[in-house]
């Protein structure tokens, strides 16, 4: 199934994504590359399968390959499995009751298209719930910040939560 079809209801962007991160090749600006190299990054959502998600990468290729003469090759470099922790999850209740609590409402409920050690964790069997004081928008990129206050909250809601 093409990546833009594969959807999951707790991501704000309902799809899973495929990334181009990094490009390079050629010699010099004169010179036309004899050979170009990239890294996608592809992101699984909870109801993907790594097979699948390798599957539609090499779909892709195939077609990218239609003209003559062009060889291309890849290698997989990693695997953070998705994961899923059930809402009905103690620590899923016990995080949305304190945060409820100490804001005064009930937090909104999203997935997080992310390489995080909570894939290890769950395949572990340990339920997991990323949760903290950072505006996801701003993640590994230079405007990364967290405003003092928000660090504040997040910590009595830890406290109680534990």
């Amino acid at each position: 199934m093409p990546v833009d079809q594969i959807r999951h209801n707790l991501f704000e962007v309902p799809t899973s994504s495929l990334s181009v991160t990094m490009i390079r090749g050629g010699l010099a600006e004169d010179t036309i590359p004899d050979r170009c190299y990239m890294t996608v990054d592809r992101r699984l959502l909870p109801s993907e399968s790594f097979d699948s998600a390798a599957s539609s990468i090499q779909q892709v290729i195939d077609r990218l390959k239609k003209p003559e003469g062009i060889d291309i090759r890849h290698q997989i470099r990693g695997n953070f499995p998705p994961c899923l922790t059930p809402l009905e999850s103690p620590v899923v209740r016990t995080l949305i009751h304190t945060y409820t609590a100490v804001l005064e409402g009930p937090p909104r409920i999203r997935g997080k298209s992310a390489a995080t050690d909570a894939s290890h964790l769950v395949a572990a069997g340990i339920p997991t719930v990323l949760f903290g004081p950072g505006n996801s928008a701003f993640s590994h990129t230079a405007q990364e910040r967290v405003p003092l206050e928000r660090v504040v909250t997040c910590a009595k809601i830890y406290a109680l939560a534990a």
